[in-house]
């Protein structure tokens, strides 16, 4: 798995944590990288295709996957 290093906004973090205690139950501690885990994959699944199928459109795709300049 990739751990990726993101900046986000104080307000934002905020907001992230209080879902993650939300979540949580007792002995059982949901994480922030959980809540921006599930986040990105439930945007994926709704952007993803659309995505995909605007980058096939693309002059600069390669097999539908745009080069990243």
């Amino acid at each position: 798995m990739g751990n990726p290093s993101i900046s986000i906004p104080d307000p934002l973090l905020g907001d992230v944590d209080a879902i993650a205690h939300a979540r949580s139950g007792p002995g059982e501690k949901v994480s922030r990288s959980e809540v921006v885990r599930d986040a990105l994959e439930n945007y994926v699944a709704e952007h993803g295709e659309e995505v995909v199928r605007g980058n096939a459109d693309s002059e600069d795709s390669i097999d539908g996957a745009t080069a990243q300049n």
